[in-house]
């Protein structure tokens, strides 16, 4: 590289101009060409929101204190990976999160599931 090495200030000027919803589509996509998905089987999608503790920051002199990382994810049986995930906001739960994912799912012939 005629610059040299990428600074960090640059990668994440450089992600934060991908939309993530578009690059996410485009990776299902490229996913669904790639992979053996089984059509003979209904499509299940499972919702499951977690809560990533190991993400959890306390507070410093340098940073702030952070909770941890809570994501809703949608894995599809029939493709055999997650499909979708979304961050949870704080002070909520999956219920909210969980309809703004269905508004944006094409689920006709697909069962979804989730547990509260």
């Amino acid at each position: 590289m005629t610059g040299g090495i990428p600074k960090e200030s640059s990668y994440e000027r450089i992600m934060g101009l991908v939309d993530s919803k578009e690059l996410n589509k485009i990776l299902l996509d490229f996913f669904q060409e790639i992979t053996f998905a089984d059509t003979t089987k209904t499509n299940i999608l499972s919702f499951d929101g977690r809560v990533n503790n190991g993400s959890k920051r306390v507070s410093t002199l340098n940073n702030e204190s952070k909770s941890p990382l809570n994501c809703l994810n949608v894995y599809s049986n029939q493709l055999d990976y997650c499909v979708e995930t979304k961050e949870i906001a704080d002070k909520t739960n999956e219920i909210p999160t969980i309809e703004q994912l269905i508004q944006g799912m094409n689920l006709s012939g697909t069962i979804a599931t989730w547990m509260l």
